[in-house]
């Protein structure tokens, strides 16, 4: 099975570097960290993970909430997390067109 491959956006150093750290294992691949909102739109955009942590608190413009906008998305995320919480599975359409 392939790593899982995941961003990190977190705008406190020391926090960022626990969490690569901590996901640095097999089944997990970080694409990369960013600490600004616009750092992190471009991360994603380039390296394409299939998860990202985001601090909503994020200090730059606009915050992380405003990224999770940009990045679009969330209408999925919101569905995925009804289904979850409904004990059910969810399996994205794109990753679910690629199986």
């Amino acid at each position: 099975m392939a790593p899982r491959r995941v961003a990190i956006i977190e705008d406190h150093g020391a926090l960022r570097v626990f969490l690569r750290d901590v996901l640095t294992r097999p089944e997990w691949e970080v694409t990369g960290t960013a600490g600004t909102a616009d750092a992190a739109f471009d991360l994603v955009a380039s390296s394409d993970p299939d998860v990202a942590i985001v601090d909503l608190h994020l200090g730059s413009a606009g915050g992380g909430d405003a990224l999770v906008r940009r990045l679009a998305g969330l209408p999925e995320l919101l569905a995925a997390l009804d289904a979850v919480m409904a004990g059910e599975r969810y399996v994205s359409p794109q990753l679910a067109a690629d199986l």
